[in-house]
């Protein structure tokens, strides 16, 4: 109450240390990556105004501790990337020193200082370029030369810094305000360190055609970014399940990722359906509301009853299905797995808490599901809408091959999900998966002869007769059937 400014400052005790704690959790859930939002020292809770780049933030532990997780959780088959904040830092900065919180001789201070460069003046020291006019936030100017060997190519620059403890990449933070050639510098250095390390970027929009300050970008062409958030993919199956879209739209928008990615992409896309800077999942699917022109007090006395609770789960539920069997790399924002709920930011941000077993024990199925069918991973794909509310996605080989040549048993795993109230009685032919198929490929699926089936996610066993897969399905129900 009464701020002048915007000062999130509240802190509520998770550290380092308290995740190492809990990574046998997130062995059990599944998890493979660890994305951190920003963990260097700041003066906010969120940590997106950055004070010193080579720190762990004192209220998460130390760069010791930093280091010892990343170790576990490598040992328990983990890895850990890092939110890279490099657009802008925190005015209270070690580069700023706006505060005078610091020994350094910060740009705001003096025009001498080494990071004075760094930024954009209008009328010195008062007057500078911030991030989206938010003073806590003065831009940086990444063309400058200094400022790109301290953060990005310099052996004890900020990048190698992370690496060297333990990081295996970054996601970079409003990836459309750095320049290409920045970005591109960025992944230089990264495959440099460890061809394996990764390098995602926040795009909220399709890479591939991306424009932002009037040129066209360059994501997707191989020497950029590895992968991308894709949010796309959030809205439109969000949109399916509340029944603002219909099937075949969900299907027009799934294949045209498959056509407009670089496969190489396309099957590293950060498929999320919650983040940071969105309503959660489940809140949006209980009440339809993100939100949008409410205050924060409002979004705050939101009540949703259990009715409306317990069809959201359902809803997310089916969600999760679809993230889970498409090519990408499903993204569960903490807490999802346990039913949190929040609207917009700072509500989606709540504290974790283990509240339901029931969903947890759910995202822990499919989850494991897909750790289990290399199929769901690198099979071939292609969607069919069945009906306005029914939706199935395959997933196959090809002459004893996935996607990318590796050697795979013949087989097809077809997810089904109903969106609807109503039961539905299908029969699905094999077959009928012509859309985007390469014929060469079609050839190959139709001449399967599959003699067993098998429901890999309930008892409803379906019936396979030459080639035809029929089965009922109840209210807001899905079926994973693999046939062999």
């Amino acid at each position: 109450n009464n701020q002048k400014d915007y000062s999130p400052c509240d802190f509520f005790g998770g550290d380092l240390e308290g995740i190492e704690h809990k990574l046998d959790y997130l062995v059990n859930l599944g998890i493979t990556v660890i994305y951190l939002n920003p963990i260097s020292e700041s003066a906010s809770n969120h940590r997106y105004d950055t004070a010193d780049y080579m720190k762990v933030d004192p209220f998460l532990g130390s760069n010791f501790r930093f280091s010892h997780l990343c170790k576990v959780a490598k040992s328990k088959g983990i890895r850990i990337i890092l939110d890279g904040v490099y657009s802008h830092t925190g005015s209270d900065s070690v580069y700023f020193n706006k505060n005078n919180n610091y020994k350094t001789v910060g740009a705001y201070q003096s025009d001498s200082s080494p990071f004075y460069n760094w930024y954009t003046f209008f009328d010195f020291p008062h007057k500078y370029q911030s991030w989206w006019g938010f003073k806590t936030l003065p831009e940086v100017n990444e063309n400058d030369k200094d400022w790109q060997s301290y953060i990005i190519s310099g052996k004890n620059g900020v990048l190698y810094n992370w690496l060297n403890m333990g990081a295996y990449g970054f996601r970079l933070d409003v990836a459309d305000e750095l320049p290409d050639c920045v970005i591109s510098l960025i992944r230089k250095t990264l495959k440099e360190h460890s061809p394996d390390n990764f390098l995602l970027g926040e795009v909220w929009e399709d890479a591939t055609n991306k424009q932002s300050y009037g040129t066209n970008r360059l994501y997707a062409l191989g020497n950029a970014l590895d992968s991308v958030m894709n949010y796309p993919f959030r809205g439109f199956c969000l949109d399916f399940l509340l029944n603002k879209i219909d099937a075949l739209d969900l299907f027009n928008f799934l294949v045209s990722q498959v056509l407009n990615y670089p496969s190489e992409m396309y099957y590293t896309l950060m498929n999320l359906l919650s983040s940071h800077d969105v309503p959660r999942a489940k809140t949006l699917l209980s009440t339809n509301l993100d939100g949008e022109n409410m205050t924060r007090k409002e979004q705050a006395t939101i009540t949703i009853s259990n009715k409306q609770s317990l069809h959201g789960e359902n809803l997310l539920k089916l969600a999760t299905v679809i993230q889970f069997v498409i090519p990408g790399i499903p993204s569960i924002y903490y807490g999802d797995e346990q039913g949190l709920d929040g609207l917009k930011d700072p509500l989606n941000r709540s504290t974790f808490i283990e509240q339901n077993a029931d969903l947890h024990r759910f995202f822990e199925l499919i989850s494991t599901l897909r750790n289990e069918e290399p199929l769901l991973k690198t099979g071939f794909v292609s969607y069919m809408p069945i009906n306005p509310h029914v939706i199935s996605i395959l997933r196959y080989s090809v002459d004893n091959k996935d996607f990318f040549s590796n050697d795979i048993q013949n087989a097809a795993i077809i997810t089904i999900i109903n969106r609807s109230g109503d039961s539905q009685i299908l029969d699905i032919a094999l077959n009928d998966f012509n859309a985007c198929i390469e014929s060469d490929n079609l050839q190959y699926l139709n001449a399967y002869k599959f003699s067993e089936v098998h429901n890999l996610t309930s008892d409803n066993v379906p019936i396979l007769d030459n080639n035809h897969i029929k089965l009922t399905l109840d209210a807001y129900s899905f079926a994973t059937i693999k046939v062999t």
